[in-house]
């Protein structure tokens, strides 16, 4: 029965963009290889690396897929929505702009500990004296 329903549907008879599907995939690969970076502490240059990286692949996608089938992109906070012809639109979640907003609190953050860092100032000293009798010691 879906195998009917979906050789009826009218849509699935477009050929298929091999450089969307390409990027489409690479997206995803990056996706995942920056949630697995993300879940290091350490990894700080590794996600930004891959973060510009997917807002590249993401907006190269955009542009290809909107060109391969005809449709206007329209550019809203976090969505991108296509348009076609017809007026009938649909909206993809922007993941370009959530990376723009990580990589922009990451640089900023990264900076701000870094300021921290250099403002520590050593102890004074003031503390448990060095020389604190053990138990059992007289």
């Amino acid at each position: 029965m879906w195998a009917a329903a979906f050789s009826a549907w009218p849509l699935s008879r477009f050929e298929q963009s091999p450089v969307v599907n390409t990027l489409l995939g690479l997206g995803t690969v990056l996706l995942v290889l920056f949630l697995i970076a993300l879940s290091l502490d350490e990894a700080t240059r590794l996600r930004r690396f891959l973060g510009a990286l997917l807002l590249l692949v993401h907006y190269s996608y955009i542009a290809s897929y909107a060109r391969a089938y005809g449709l206007t992109v329209h550019l809203y906070p976090l969505l991108d929505v296509f348009t076609d012809a017809k007026g009938h639109a649909s909206a993809v979640l922007d993941v370009g702009q959530l990376m723009i907003i990580y990589l922009a609190a990451s640089l900023f953050l990264g900076r701000r500990k870094a300021a921290a860092a250099r403002n520590i100032n050593p102890s004074s000293g003031e503390g448990p004296e060095m020389e604190t009798p053990r138990p059992g010691n007289p």
